[in-house]
């Protein structure tokens, strides 16, 4: 079936857009209004269910040897869950398997029909967001469901393993009580700029701090600010969603709290009650300055593509962070630059480039090189 139309570049790009748009969880479409066959309908959500279990580590696991795993995992917040790398994907394989069989069933239980309510939830525990519906016209009952299918999508995969190994006391940490508070705090700004109602407000800081992503109004430029800010930090580390990371945002302000005693050397930094090794904290640290400086370069080029800046800069923040909210309107009739410069963002957001990197570098190597 040829749902695109044109000269053969033009299909190829747009063929590629949807696809690595579903693989790295954005949702990001050129087909918005288009009718699609269920077939291809379901392949897409299958497509963008794998991504968000992590299509990198998933090959990884399987084709890269367990050691090797090692610095690629420290580098993006991966925990040793077990005794292996490979246990441990495994294991939270199951966990992400039965949530997402649990909430199909809730959503059929409260009026979704089947076929609706297995592409909603393949397209929200992945933090996709391209939904077969108008979610913001539901009822405020599935939206609950599908802000805590959200929440838990967008939080570490530890806790859910913690919570399932019966590890109850292992469920708070830093980066969660963190999460929680930025949560509360967007909820309430995004309320009073914008007047939606708590339920509304939650829902759309929800869907920018997971990278989810359904979709948005037309904001003004307060909200906008906002949503651009919460897309920036993201969700928590090692989890389905994007951005800079919780994690990272927390040891950015431990960073910033004790830069004296970590210039002269005096004290070291400590998480979770473990001292961090110098190489892995510039590691995250660089990782920031290029997330930072990647989403305003993407901004930049969608300028020179004639669109104004805050648009831009949101639209390419969406895509680094994997959020997929659109403020420009995609379509098969935008520009070629637009659509690569948007699969690149999406792309490079997706994987990491320096944890990508390391994956594959002798990790002395890196070392070197990070610190000339």
């Amino acid at each position: 079936m040829r749902i695109f139309d044109g000269n053969a570049l033009e299909v190829v790009v747009d063929s590629f857009f949807e696809n690595i748009s579903g693989t790295t969880t954005t949702g990001f479409t050129l087909l918005k209004g288009v009718e699609l066959p269920k077939s291809l309908l379901l392949a897409r959500a299958i497509n963008q269910w794998v991504g968000g279990i992590g299509i990198v580590f998933i090959l990884l696991s399987f084709f890269y040897p367990s050691k090797s795993l090692f610095s690629y995992a420290k580098a993006i917040g991966i925990e040793k869950l077990s005794e292996s790398y490979k246990h441990s994907f495994f294991s939270l394989l199951f966990i992400y398997i039965f949530y997402t069989f649990l909430f199909i069933i809730i959503l059929m239980i409260l009026g979704i029909d089947p076929f609706n309510s297995v592409l909603l939830i393949l397209t929200t525990i992945s933090t996709t967001g391209l939904a077969p519906l108008n979610v913001f016209s539901l009822d405020w009952s599935i939206l609950c469901v599908l802000i805590l299918c959200m929440f838990l999508a967008s939080i570490s995969f530890t806790i859910h393993f913690n919570f399932f190994s019966g590890k109850f006391r292992k469920l708070i940490n830093s980066e969660l009580l963190l999460y929680l508070f930025l949560i509360f705090i967007f909820t309430s700004l995004f309320y009073l700029a914008t007047g939606k109602d708590p339920i509304t407000s939650l829902f759309y800081v929800l869907q920018t701090s997971s990278s989810t992503g359904f979709g948005m109004e037309n904001f003004d430029s307060v909200a906008k600010s906002l949503l651009i800010l919460i897309a920036i930090i993201g969700s928590c580390s090692f989890s389905a969603g994007g951005g800079m990371r919780i994690f990272r945002i927390y040891l950015l302000g431990k960073v910033l709290a004790n830069s004296p005693h970590l210039i002269f050397g005096d004290k070291g930094l400590s998480y979770s009650g473990k001292i961090m090794e110098s190489h892995d904290l510039v590691i995250h640290l660089l990782i920031i300055i290029s997330f930072i400086s990647l989403a305003f370069l993407g901004a930049l080029v969608l300028v020179a593509c004639g669109y104004n800046f805050q648009d831009s800069l949101l639209q390419s923040v969406s895509a680094v962070a994997t959020l997929g909210i659109s403020p420009i309107e995609l379509s098969v009739a935008s520009p070629l630059a637009t659509k690569l410069t948007l699969i690149c963002l999406m792309f490079l957001g997706r994987i990491e480039v320096l944890p990508l990197l390391i994956a594959f570098l002798k990790r002395g190597e890196l070392e070197v090189r990070t610190y000339k």
